[in-house]
């Protein structure tokens, strides 16, 4: 079974919020209310009449959309559309879509079926959408899987019995769903202040911990010509990160994030920023687990720099802060990706930037057999083989574990110019 590649990117810190919107709320009101703030972050923003069609079925194509956008990534991908849309190579997915599926594909946030088709317009399951919204709020102190994702996030307030009673979700489920994941704004007075005609959002909420880092969401007509400044650098500053701007908590106190455009327009975002600093998960493998399959993933290393250079790519340097984390996510047993987990352990072993992640597991290979195995797997997956010959990476790490006859097989590449979102 392989697994596509993904670059460390669902924007899903832990939120400050309280998630106090009840379960048992009037779910018609809640999605206009829902849905008029999501088109004004420019999270979901209808059809081309402007119809957001609530009562209609989610599609897979219209997730990998708003998976998009939630992702930050609107700009880069109407920048790069050429790139993403030619990544797209499901049959089935119109043309519309190709450019959101592309992304969504290239970086491992959603895959096709085994057909070779994506399902462009297959619905999509309560399943499927509270485990995207329980990435999105990566709630803390909560461990959860796709089997339990419903009743996490029941218990969590996010959604509600009768959506995840459903066959598929509705489009007023999800933006019902994504509201409450961000602390169901409007209904608590947060809208945007008179005036101001720009909305600011922040990724991880308005409250944030010193030394964390949030993406802003800024929606304009404008484009990217507008300025983004703080009132107390000293409590929160501001950073561009991969041509998104990046809120950084320094010292507790409160800070505005004003976003002016060129001919006036400006909107403000009040965060507060406390003393409590987010605690780093320790290790979960020994020492000695960290340099297990040592030869197996030495032999992935060679195969995969020899696939590069066989398609132009300069080889790979080993990095051991991406062995460490590689070979920590592969003892895992995972047999499908778990962005933050991913990320987070690359940052805990020190790598500090983006990576893009390949996986598989499979069993039925002897030990001879599992490097070039895992390799040919990537290979013949298009998404995969994009990540081991990808010219913006810099070094690579290897993970590989094995148990009941399954082996996991991790490829890390470090991409020195992408930014970590947990960071």
């Amino acid at each position: 079974m392989a697994h596509k590649a993904l670059i460390c990117g669902l924007m899903a810190g832990a939120l400050a919020f309280s998630l106090t919107s009840p379960a048992s709320a009037s779910t018609g009101e809640e999605a206009v209310l829902a849905a008029n703030y999501l088109r004004e972050q420019g999270i979901m923003i209808g059809d081309s009449n402007g119809k957001m069609n609530l009562e209609s079925d989610l599609t897979r194509a219209q997730l990998a959309v708003v998976l998009t956008r939630l992702n930050g990534a609107s700009e880069l991908v109407q920048a790069e559309k050429p790139y993403y849309t030619s990544q797209c190579q499901f049959p089935d997915v119109p043309e519309w879509a190709k450019l959101y599926v592309g992304y969504c594909y290239t970086n491992g946030l959603m895959v096709g079926y085994d057909t070779g088709e994506f399902g462009a317009n297959d619905g999509v399951t309560p399943s499927a959408a509270c485990t995207v919204v329980l990435r999105y709020t990566g709630l803390p102190n909560t461990e959860w899987n796709y089997s339990t994702a419903c009743q996490t996030a029941l218990s969590a307030g996010l959604t509600t019995t009768e959506a995840t009673s459903k066959a598929e979700v509705t489009r007023g489920d999800l933006a019902v769903m994504l509201y409450r994941s961000l602390g169901s704004p409007a209904s608590d007075s947060a809208e945007t202040e008179a005036g101001n005609e720009v909305s600011v959002g922040s990724y991880k909420g308005n409250t944030l911990s010193v030394g964390e880092r949030s993406l802003l969401m800024i929606g304009t007509d404008a484009g990217t010509e507008f300025k983004v400044s703080t009132s107390a650098s000293s409590i929160l500053a501001l950073e561009q990160m991969s041509g998104n701007w990046v809120a950084v908590a320094k010292a507790p106190g409160t800070a505005t994030v004003t976003v002016t455009t060129v001919d006036g327009q400006r909107g403000t975002l009040l965060i507060t920023v406390t003393d409590g600093t987010p605690a780093a998960s320790p290790p979960s493998v020994s020492a000695d687990d960290l340099q297990a399959n040592l030869d197996i993933r030495e032999e992935i290393i060679s195969l995969v720099n020899e696939v590069r250079r066989e398609n132009g790519a300069p080889a790979l340097t080993v990095n051991q802060s991406l062995m460490n984390a590689a070979q920590e996510c592969a003892s895992k047993r995972f047999t499908w990706h778990h962005t933050q987990e991913e990320c987070e352990s690359a940052l805990r072993y020190g790598y500090p930037h983006g990576v893009s992640v390949n996986l598989t597991a499979f069993s039925g290979a002897n030990n001879t057999d599992v490097a070039r195995t895992a390799v040919t797997n990537w290979v013949n997956s298009p998404g995969h083989f994009r990540t081991m010959i990808d010219t913006r990476g810099d070094c690579l790490g290897v993970g590989v574990a094995q148990y009941g006859g399954v082996s996991y097989c991790y490829l890390f590449v470090g991409l020195p110019s992408a930014y970590n979102p947990y960071s």
